[in-house]
């Protein structure tokens, strides 16, 4: 098959159009999913390149041949000194050609994944110098999550070179779909250097929707890992990929929460924590998964484990304090969440906790005077489950109110969000009922019996809402 039915054009000598029909081709043949067809794509690309360019030297080097001749002709109709010019002339002309061919053969290597024209450059896998630096990196995990050492490359004068730009980032995608565990850090530093959230579109259009969504997650920390723990132990050099796809795989099943899949799920924690025991996130995921099997003796020793070698991961102290707190295990849930608040002291759901703690044991003046001490934190923003406690601190039947120094001000807007809690209570009983009805009205002429029938529902679901309200107030 010619190189040009690969590509699917006409025979061309422009670059821009090989490289546009190269591009549309490589959305068809991945080198994941096609490696077959992306190498016989990638060859012929090469190849009409290289055609390209020795095609443009010629008909320059043509050019400079018809002149060179037509100056000869008219040498013996000229003067002496005429000649002598024209010559002048000419051997500048081929000075400035052999010029441009050198500065030509030298920036070759820009221009596309492969530095083509120039074989003393380049390295025998045909990369360029900016995918074979990612390379490096990548391979040695201690320069992997060195951000120092990202930040340089990216500095180097082939990654800024404006028209090459697009080449540059065809190398990184192409990197990132064979590559993909980098730290969070470096993400955010790649869409610095590319923008690549501001060019999500254009991207759609050259690469594979599911490696764009992937890299734009990554970017923006959706299901960020760390990667600090190898700075201060690496693991087996020879297993790092394994070790980093089962712990991403675990992530995703745990995250989709599918029964089906626990059992390939516990596995491959196993078999991760086989392979390296001192990353806080896999002791993190081990303990998720345990809690969502009620086995709250292996879910605390995977926190204490994930907190030993991370004593500043707050999600597992967190997690920890609650899991205590389901247990009954008041004053140690407590105990943690007082140790949380010193250094988190407005982190709402620690203060939301703390409070569940003291009226669990039945500490009701601590307990008002921590709501009243948080105040200002927990105004920022509203809390459901600190609304919630608070409807139940706030009702005379279970609690004493002795201790209740609100100022008029506070409890006006205490008052304000238990209307909000309530609101919000009858939202979610109403708000389908409610959206259907509307959408109907819209395309379709009710009669009165459907308005009936929806106020009907409308006023159980605020009886509802109503009688919740008062049960929480008395």
């Amino acid at each position: 098959m010619r190189i040009w039915d690969v590509l699917g054009i006409e025979p061309t000598k422009d670059m821009s159009v090989i490289k546009k029909a190269y591009a549309a081709k490589l959305k068809i043949h991945h080198p994941e999913s096609d490696p077959s067809g992306y190498q016989q794509l990638r060859e012929a690309y090469d190849t009409a390149l290289r055609q390209s360019r020795q095609q443009a030297a010629q008909a320059a080097f043509s050019e400079l041949d018809e002149l060179d001749d037509s100056y000869n002709e008219s040498a013996e109709l000229t003067e002496l000194t005429e000649l002598t010019e024209q010559v002048e002339q000419i051997e500048q002309t081929k000075h400035s050609m052999e010029t441009v061919q050198v500065e030509f053969r030298q920036e070759t290597w820009m221009e596309t994944y492969i530095a083509e024209s120039d074989e003393d450059d380049t390295e025998e896998d045909g990369n360029s110098p900016f995918y074979r630096q990612l390379e490096k990196l990548y391979e040695d995990i201690s320069l992997r999550v060195n951000l120092h050492q990202w930040q340089a490359l990216f500095n180097e004068d082939f990654t800024w070179d404006i028209g090459e730009h697009e080449a540059r980032l065809d190398e990184l995608m192409e990197f990132l779909g064979r590559n993909s565990h980098l730290p969070h850090e470096v993400w955010k530093l790649l869409d610095d250097t590319f923008d690549l959230r501001e060019n999500r579109e254009e991207m759609l259009e050259c690469y594979e929707e599911g490696l764009v969504t992937y890299v734009l997650q990554q970017v923006e920390g959706v299901m960020a890992l760390g990667y600090i723990c190898f700075a201060i132990k690496e693991p087996d050099a020879a297993h790092v990929e394994e070790y980093l796809n089962l712990r991403q795989s675990a992530q995703f099943m745990l995250m989709k929460d599918d029964p089906d899949m626990r059992g390939f799920l516990e596995s491959t924690l196993a078999e991760a924590n086989d392979l390296y025991q001192d990353d806080p996130d896999l002791q993190l995921i081990r303990a998720k998964n345990f809690i969502q099997l009620e086995k709250v003796d292996e879910a605390l020793v995977c926190l204490n484990h994930a907190i030993a070698l991370q004593p500043v991961q707050m999600e597992a102290y967190l997690l920890r304090a609650q899991l205590l707190y389901d247990e009954r295990r008041y004053e140690e849930a407590w105990v943690e969440c007082e140790s949380l608040l010193e250094g988190y002291p407005e982190q709402q759901d620690v203060i939301c906790l703390s409070l569940q703690c003291h009226v669990a044991v039945g500490n009701v003046e601590a307990a008002w005077q921590q709501t009243e001490q948080k105040m200002v934190a927990l105004n920022r923003f509203y809390h459901f489950r600190h609304g919630v406690q608070m409807l139940r601190l706030r009702n005379k039947n279970l609690h004493s109110q002795k201790y209740n120094n609100f100022s008029p001000e506070i409890r006006r807007k205490t008052a304000w969000y238990d209307l909000l809690n309530h609101f919000v209570v009858f939202l979610n009983l109403s708000w389908m009922t409610l959206l259907v009805y509307g959408v109907c009205e819209l395309f379709v002429d009710l009669s009165y019996v459907w308005t009936i029938v929806v106020l009907f529902i409308v006023l159980k679901n605020l009886w509802k809402t109503c009688k919740t309200a008062y049960l929480f107030s008395t």
